[in-house]
């Protein structure tokens, strides 16, 4: 929708409207309520003072690499988003940079695939404590080449995940915390933990006994 667009600033459109009176005119007529995929929506885009609290989502399944490649200067707040239905966020975060992302009211619950999902993503912090990934069962480089300067799984439950493989190789972070990670269902871990650069990792509780 607005792949490929350069320094967009939402706040100057014809009569300085904002970026979700904008939007609500695109989709004058109800249709927005339609709207299914959003995937490459804000592909390699650079933005300012991006507010997507006017986006209707609630009907959005697909959100894959929604927001791959962007250059968004400020916090990019996702809490007004309606993820309720949403299955595939395969690459959502690929390689964008921003100074945080709040996620923290991202809801997850229908969520099967979280595979490359913050891959070479660029930020200072990501909110995921709200997380919700019971339904999840692939995870794999979903953190690869990452740099992220804190980001809190506190919430993960990894009971049903069948892919860990390359989950965090070569993610550089200050803390990670997968104590509490469980494998019962889990086949392939290859890699997950390949070359990461951190400075706390914390690992008590650690359960490989199915792989024994």
């Amino acid at each position: 929708m607005f792949y490929g667009t350069k320094t967009l600033q939402f706040g100057q459109f014809p009569s300085q409207i904002s970026f979700d009176v904008a939007v609500a005119e695109l989709f004058r007529g109800g249709s927005q309520h339609s709207i299914y995929n959003l995937s490459y929506m804000f592909h390699e885009t650079n933005l300012t003072g991006l507010n997507v609290s006017g986006l209707n989502t609630s009907n959005a399944t697909v959100m894959s690499s929604m927001f791959e490649s962007s250059t968004i200067d400020g916090c990019l707040d996702l809490r007004h988003f309606d993820a309720s239905r949403v299955k595939d966020v395969f690459s959502m975060f690929q390689k964008p940079e921003s100074m945080s992302i709040d996620l923290s009211s991202f809801d997850t619950a229908n969520v099967s695939t979280m595979s490359y999902m913050f891959v070479e993503c660029r930020t200072g912090h990501i909110e995921l404590s709200s997380f919700e990934t019971h339904n999840v069962k692939d995870i794999s480089s979903m953190f690869l080449k990452a740099d992220i300067e804190f980001m809190s799984l506190s919430g993960f439950k990894t009971s049903r995940v069948v892919f860990f493989s390359s989950m965090f190789q070569n993610l550089r972070t200050n803390s990670l915390d997968i104590g509490h990670f469980v494998f019962l269902e889990t086949f392939y871990i290859t890699n997950m933990l390949k070359e990461v650069m951190v400075e706390h990792l914390e690992m008590f509780s650690f359960d490989l006994r199915n792989f024994a």
